[in-house]
């Protein structure tokens, strides 16, 4: 889980929508395996064992974000299979999004919450894919949604990878995990979702409740090429939310007024370059 899409920085949930738990394990050269199935099941038992990676069913995580040659922070709440908040505050910027069921919103940065309570097809097709994935329900062979094939071998920023895909009977949407032939940690995600496509690359692991996490990820979408960091600093397995956490939030008050009362105006303006120019006063500064 792209930040921002609307205000010109890349949303997150997606940002947010999978955390990446990672396997770490030693650095010593292994044989190379050509089953898939195989690779997936020692990237997740050097990430603890899959039953522990099941077993996260809430997490939270607060840090660093930065995009676009601007810093600023991230917190990010999710709670299987289908509840996720994240704010984020850059720059001059405020941003929060989030979601639970059937129901997503977004609140921008004037402080104007818009609520989706109606999803599309595409939409909805693709929701179910995230929860399945969620679940690891790509790691069973008997699946009959997920089919899991070993594409090439790559080295990946001077790492020697196993390309792992992962498509489904749903949509056209699927995944590549660039998994490290020496220690079986997650190097590149290749997440390809039509214009969300975008590739995700961690680091820095870290331990936590039994699990490797990457405490560093670099999200690169393909539609802008801006890519988007996190370091995070605290990281906590399995916490307790309050229910109303997940619920949209009020909005902030009217930050402007009509002049004369009424509920449309006259207004001048410029045109130029497929742009509006309007004459704006603020605290009496125009």
């Amino acid at each position: 889980m792209s930040f921002l899409k609307k205000a010109s920085v890349i949303s997150i949930f997606a940002v947010v929508s999978i955390f990446a738990v990672l396997a770490c394990a030693g650095t010593s050269a292994k044989p190379e395996i050509a089953d898939p199935y195989e690779i997936l099941n020692r990237h997740f038992e050097a990430a603890g064992g899959l039953s522990l990676l099941k077993s996260e069913r809430t997490r939270y995580f607060e840090g660093d974000f930065s995009t676009g040659g601007m810093e600023g922070t991230i917190k990010s709440w999710v709670e299987k299979p289908e509840r996720r908040r994240v704010e984020v505050e850059i720059g001059p910027l405020d941003y929060a999004e989030g979601g639970k069921g059937d129901t997503t919103w977004v609140l921008d940065t004037n402080g104007k919450v818009q609520v989706i309570t109606k999803s599309d097809e595409t939409a909805l097709k693709r929701r179910e894919v995230d929860r399945r994935v969620a679940e690891y329900e790509y790691a069973d062979p008997a699946s009959d949604v997920f089919t899991v094939s070993l594409e090439r071998i790559e080295d990946v920023e001077g790492t020697r990878c196993y390309a792992v895909k992962v498509t489904n009977s749903i949509n056209a949407d699927f995944l590549i995990f660039f998994i490290a032939v020496d220690d079986y940690r997650l190097v590149k995600k290749a997440d390809i979702r039509g214009e969300d496509s975008a590739d995700t690359y961690y680091g820095d692991y870290r331990e936590e409740g039994g699990m490797m996490v990457a405490f560093y990820r670099k999200e690169v979408p393909y539609q802008t090429g801006q890519a988007q960091e996190i370091r995070i600093e605290r990281y906590e397995y399995n916490p307790t939310f309050d229910s109303f956490l997940f619920d949209p939030p009020e909005e902030a008050p009217r930050d402007f007024k009509f002049a004369e009362g009424n509920s449309a105006e006259n207004i001048p303006f410029r045109f130029v370059g497929s742009h509006l120019y309007i004459p704006v006063s603020v605290r009496g500064i125009e």
